[in-house]
């Protein structure tokens, strides 16, 4: 760290750091967990100073304000959805509009609408698949994360639903499709699907381990389109991974352009420090950093 009488002005701007080239959304994750001081952080340089700036205005700001950040989506019944909008504060524009709304479509239902908690209130309804169109015009589209559950019904409408919600929200940045293990194509296909219909950056996903091959393919796809994903590998036997295989899905990952590959199980290390070595050094003599 740069003290304050240590000029700054000569900095070979052209000379940025990685955190300068990931996406902001991603950056500004990242900041959220500094400990040290953001004053001393900014005097680093001019293009840390405008990284600081820039998250404290377009990050720190936004969060603070009322609106939906987080939506959470399941199946209901084979005709309705359960969709849970997230609020940091009650006072959100939408919220009075959201909360008529849900009484509205939920007059013969015991469910509490709304529950209040110190850190955000929560307005639950039962949507039948016929009424989306009347919820996208009291429903804010400034939500950061969208949480999708698995598929319960057989032939029914939920997944499609999905894809009209994640439409509709054309800021949202994250997506959550780890409540669940892929196991099979229609998981998949829905996650190639949602990902080229929106603007999302970061996947949260869990694969079943035993579907794992056929998932590569359609990972590695999406990884052209995304910038970051944190993959949970579920239903591990043994402590064998066959991470010599792991090593060229990771590497295929980071060749079609994604920045960050967050590999999860809790069971067996995934990838062994030669592993990570091979990758790293692989990534250098292709040119990236």
């Amino acid at each position: 760290i740069m003290s304050e009488s240590q000029d700054t002005s000569n900095e070979d701007d052209n000379n940025t750091c990685i955190l300068s080239r990931l996406p902001s959304e991603i950056r500004w994750m990242i900041f959220d967990l500094l400990t040290d001081s953001v004053g001393e952080i900014k005097l680093v340089s001019k293009s840390w100073r405008a990284m600081i700036e820039n998250w404290i205005e377009e990050w720190i700001v936004p969060n603070n304000l009322p609106e939906p950040f987080k939506i959470d989506i399941c199946e209901e019944t084979q005709g309705s959805m359960n969709l849970t909008v997230e609020l940091c504060k009650s006072e959100a524009f939408c919220f009075v509009k959201l909360l008529n709304f849900a009484a509205d479509i939920s007059k013969d239902s015991s469910k509490e609408a709304v529950k209040h908690y110190s850190h955000c209130t929560l307005v639950t309804m039962d949507l039948l698949y016929a009424d989306l169109d009347r919820l996208f015009p009291v429903l804010s589209t400034n939500v950061r994360t969208v949480c999708v559950r698995p598929q319960q019904y057989q032939d029914s409408l939920y997944y499609d639903g999905v894809c009209d919600l994640i439409k509709h929200f054309r800021q949202a940045r994250i997506l959550d499709f780890s409540r669940h293990a892929m196991r099979d194509a229609k998981s998949l296909n829905l996650l190639m699907k949602l990902i080229t219909n929106s603007s999302i950056h970061m996947i949260e996903c869990s694969v079943d381990s035993f579907y794992l091959s056929e998932a590569q393919g359609i990972l590695i796809a999406i990884s052209e389109k995304i910038d970051a994903i944190a993959i949970n590998v579920a239903n591990i036997e043994g402590d064998d991974l066959g991470s010599g295989n792991w090593v060229e899905f990771v590497l295929a990952m980071f060749e079609k352009g994604i920045s960050i590959v967050d590999i999860i199980n809790h069971r067996a290390a995934v990838l062994t420090p030669e592993n990570v070595r091979k990758i790293v050094e692989t990534l250098i003599s292709r040119g990236k950093s």
